[in-house]
């Protein structure tokens, strides 16, 4: 378990600035702008570094069989779990899509997707197009064209790269769109405890409620922990994803099956001017894909209910106030001091259950000391 520590100086700093939505957005982006690592070197090195971080061996027979029994079960979904995709939705889409981001391996880019517009059948054959990858029904061969990605290294404050991946233009259209289509539900079908997973400003939330709960609780009495997942999104997997996607969403299961199912997704990530390497990944989800978020955060429900479930079978503990508050993967437990042993080990062991790994030296936690924050 991560070692405790006292409220680290800058906490209350913190606070009083996310509390402010305007002061809190410009914070966070003049701290971007000043402690931004470096980017990574673009060379061999960095490809093997970011190669890593993507499952790319063959999937045994266990995980093989889950996969194939994951797939049936979309395919056994009624058709009334289908989400309706209105033109009305796509064209707003379009024209709410920016221009400049960046483009996949085709160098498509948003804006040509913009200019089909201006053409009579343009409007019906991106719905055409969205309906199809929304529904599941595209051919695997269509399906392996449009799911290559192009890999860019990020560089992390800590050290190591953090791998966004970048999709054509057109997937990225119909990912959109399913998901414009279910964030209302998105966001119900969530637990209490998980929040901000839709909304820009998740993170000053979280900070603003950490803040309310250590002013709730007497000095000296709750710990605070913070938990990291190893390669969280990576890490993921895709058979458990969609168990939890079928149960509290079904109608996101569908895009799954042209998205994961036709073949192992192919990633190509330069090396050097004009020179590029490629690799297959064969499990996990993608970070800079719009419905990752949306698929992570169900398989954390199901974790934080089999947390739930084990703290109740515990007498000493059911009676007790523990928290868990979760924005997308960043999870903080909180709980009194004298348990917080026994507590960290249950939540770990939860996430052990669903696949999603704790790295407990990137872990830490703290106790509001006597000092009052305002």
């Amino acid at each position: 378990r991560p070692e405790i520590s006292h409220t680290p100086p800058s906490f209350r700093k913190t606070c009083e600035l996310a509390c402010n939505k305007a002061t809190g957005r410009c914070f966070r982006a003049a701290a971007q702008l000043l402690t931004s690592p470096t980017a990574p070197p673009i060379c061999i090195g960095t490809f093997n570094l970011t190669k890593a971080l993507f499952p790319t061996a063959t999937l045994n027979a266990q995980c093989a069989a889950e996969w194939h029994d994951a797939t049936n079960r979309i395919r056994n979904l009624p058709l009334s779990s289908l989400p309706d995709i209105t033109l009305k939705a796509v064209t707003h889409r379009l024209f709410r899509i920016r221009a400049g981001a960046q483009p996949g391996c085709s160098r498509s880019r948003n804006s040509h997707l913009a200019q089909t517009l201006q053409a009579p059948w343009g409007a019906q054959a991106m719905h055409g197009w969205t309906q199809r990858w929304a529904h599941g029904r595209v051919p695997c061969v269509v399906a392996a064209i449009w799911t290559l990605g192009h890999v860019k290294a990020l560089g992390k404050a800590a050290g190591g790269v953090r791998p966004i991946t970048l999709f054509e233009a057109p997937l990225k259209l119909a990912t959109g769109v399913v998901l414009d289509s279910q964030k209302n539900n998105t966001v119900k079908a969530l637990v209490p405890e998980q929040f901000g997973a839709m909304l820009s400003c998740g993170a000053e939330q979280m900070v603003h409620i950490l803040r309310t709960l250590s002013c709730l609780h007497p000095p000296d009495s709750m710990v605070f922990a913070s938990t990291d997942v190893k390669n969280a999104f990576g890490n993921a997997s895709r058979s458990l994803v969609v168990a939890s996607v079928c149960q509290h969403l079904p109608a996101f299961a569908h895009i799954i099956l042209p998205l994961w199912g036709s073949c192992p997704i192919t990633l190509h990530m330069p090396v050097g001017y004009l020179d590029f390497e490629s690799f297959k990944v064969v499990d996990g989800m993608f970070q800079g894909e719009c419905l990752s978020t949306a698929f992570f955060c169900f398989l954390l429900k199901d974790a934080i209910i089999h947390f739930r479930k084990k703290v109740a079978e515990a007498p000493h503990l059911a009676s007790l106030k523990i928290h868990i508050l979760a924005y997308v993967d960043d999870a903080v437990v909180v709980c009194p001091k004298e348990h917080f042993a026994e507590v960290w080990a249950l939540w770990v062991q939860s996430l052990g259950i669903f696949r999603l790994p704790v790295v407990p030296h990137k872990c830490c936690s703290w106790i509001p000391g006597a000092v009052a924050i305002d």
